[in-house]
Formats: structure tokens, C-alpha cells, sequence
């Protein structure tokens, strides 16, 4: 593929009683420029003469697979999908772990989707392919990723003692619930950690006589603080 400027190249043989006058290559890169000429033997074993060198351009052929691919839960009804832009590729599909067609983006440089419209606290699975005129690309590593869980809004304090507070709140779809106390609803400290499908914690070992500030944080199955609600 030099255009025989070096003193190498690479050996098509062709054989069939010399009645054979054409041959597929195979093996060659896409969108690569290759030269070809043809010589014969007689019965001695003699060359003869190179004939006319031909040229031809493979086609391009689809896009490698798209790299840097992210994914990111923004929201309790949002993940944001991710990618480089890749080389030869004039749009991109996005796929769930079933290879059900999710999105289909037009352009080189279109390499993010918003997701909307999903359940919270619940997973998703998708990878993404580059295409052209020629085809797709191999897949990317398929990324998971949680949804943010929805908060309870009804926190509450249901008991009070001298050196004790209990707390109560709706179950909302969380995979875990954070109870933060606070004593100028500025610093907070994280005093439990309650498993769903659990709904009341009582945080002990207080000082009587003192204010004390409570938030509720919720976690997602990734283990994703998202958003707390105070008393």
C-alpha cells in the first residue's frame, strides 16, 4: 500500500492453471488507499513483466466504538447518558441490557441524552453504539446506575424524654434512611442508619434541657445521598 516506492509488498498468488483472471483480497482496513499489479511464471519458473498498477480506496467502513462512556442520576426521574464524540460516526444509539432501542441521536457531536420519565430509586442499564452509512460499532461496557429516591416529607418527632427523641416518618421507596441531629441546625452528624422497609428511630444519649435540630437523608441503591428533609 505504498505504491510500490519500498522493495516489499504482500503476495496475492493465483493459481488454477493460470485461467483464473480475478481474486478477492481480504483482510484490508477500511478507508485505506491499496495498489495492486499482476505479474505470471511460464513453465521455466520466469517472471514476466509487472503489468499496470490499479489503485482503489475501501470503503470507511462504521465508527469504533465510542469511548468514555458515563452515566450520571440526576434526578429521581433523570439519568444523564454520556460519550466522546467518535471518529467517522454520524449518529449514535442508545440501548438498554435487552438491546430494545432507547434513543436514536443524529450528528457527530450529539454525545449526551437526558433520560426522563423513570421510576425513582430504581435501576437502569444501558450501552451505546456509533453509526454511519456502513453500519454500527461495537457496543460500549453496559452502565448501570440508580435513580435518586424520593424523600418522606412528613419527618416528625413523636416522643420526648430528658435525654432521648424519637423520630417517625412515612416510608417512601429509599433503600436506606440517615438520621442527622444538629444542636444550631448548621453542623450536623449522622446518629442512625435504617434499613427500608424501617420508619422510626429513636436518637439516645442527649443532653437534657438542649434545642436539638433532625434531618432525614435518603439513599438509593447506589448508596447515593439525595435529598433530606428537616425538623
Amino acid at each position: 500500500n505504498e505504491n510500490f516506492t519500498q522493495n516489499h509488498t504482500t503476495f496475492v498468488t493465483i493459481t488454477d492453471n493460470l485461467i483464473q483472471l480475478t481474486t478477492t483480497v481480504l483482510g484490508l482496513f477500511c478507508d485505506t488507499t491499496y495498489y495492486f499489479r499482476v505479474w505470471a511464471y511460464n513453465e521455466d519458473g520466469i517472471e514476466a513483466k509487472y503489468s499496470n498498477v490499479v489503485s482503489t480506496l475501501t470503503l470507511p467502513g462504521p465508527p469504533v466504538v465510542p469511548t468514555n462512556f458515563t452515566v450520571l442520576a440526576v434526578s429521581t426521574y433523570s439519568i444523564i447518558w454520556s460519550w466522546d464524540i467518535t471518529s467517522g460516526a454520524t449518529y449514535y444509539q442508545l440501548f438498554d441490557a435487552l438491546d430494545t432501542l432507547i434513543a436514536n441521536l443524529e450528528g457527530y457531536g450529539n454525545t449526551t441524552y437526558i433520560e426522563t420519565s423513570l421510576t425513582p430509586n430504581t435501576q437502569y442499564s444501558r450501552y451505546v453504539r456509533a453509526g454511519n452509512n456502513y453500519g454500527l460499532s461495537p457496543p460500549t461496557e453496559i452502565k448501570s446506575v440508580y435513580t435518586l429516591a424520593v424523600p418522606p416529607a412528613d419527618l416528625s418527632i413523636v416522643n420526648v424524654s430528658s435525654y432521648s427523641v424519637s423520630l417517625s416518618w412515612s416510608l417512601s421507596n429509599a433503600s436506606t434512611y440517615w438520621v442527622y441531629r444538629s444542636v444550631d441546625n448548621v453542623s450536623y452528624v449522622s446518629v442512625s442508619s435504617i434499613p427500608h422497609p424501617g420508619n422510626t428511630s429513636t436518637v439516645s444519649s442527649l443532653s437534657s434541657g438542649t434545642t436539638y435540630y433532625f434531618k432525614l437523608g435518603v439513599i438509593n441503591g447506589d448508596g447515593i445521598l439525595s435529598q433530606e428533609y428537616s425538623i
